[in-house]
Formats: C-alpha cells, structure tokens, sequence
C-alpha cells in the first residue's frame, strides 16, 4: 500500500493480484480529512476495470484516479 495528501483527501493504492488473469488490479481508497463531518470519511473502489502486467502500473493507476477524484475531475462521480 501507498498513499498520499490531495487536498482534503488522503489517496491509498493498494493491488491484488488475480491469479486466474495473471495481472495485477487495483484498489483506491479515499479518505476525507477535512470537510463535513456528517459525510462518510473514507470510500474505497474495489473493482476497478484496469489489469496490469506488473502491481507498480496498478498503483500508479490509482494515484491518477484518485487525485483526479480529489480535484473534482471525473465526471458523473464524487467522493
């Protein structure tokens, strides 16, 4: 696992490895650090659609998603 601050966010990344497709998938977790405090605080995506060959692409994968996420870039999805 990896994470790191985006704004009033922490972003983790973390991988499975899926043994039937011999790829890596990736798993964001969001955590609100601030903000209201009646809101969840955390959100995690463990489906993502992505396989990648190696874990590293996996995770990286989920910082570009999540720092997306925590700017307010993705549309039609909020934390």
């Amino acid at each position: 696992m990896a994470e790191t601050e985006v704004g009033e966010y922490v972003v983790q990344a973390h991988a499975r490895y899926v043994p039937d497709a011999g790829k890596w998938q990736p798993i964001l977790c969001m955590m609100r650090l601030r903000g209201d405090p009646e809101a969840s605080n955390s959100q995690t995506f463990n489906y993502l659609p992505a396989l990648f060959d190696v874990e590293t692409d996996a995770l990286l994968y989920c910082f570009t998603k999540g720092k997306a996420l925590a700017r307010g870039e993705v549309i039609g999805l909020t934390i």
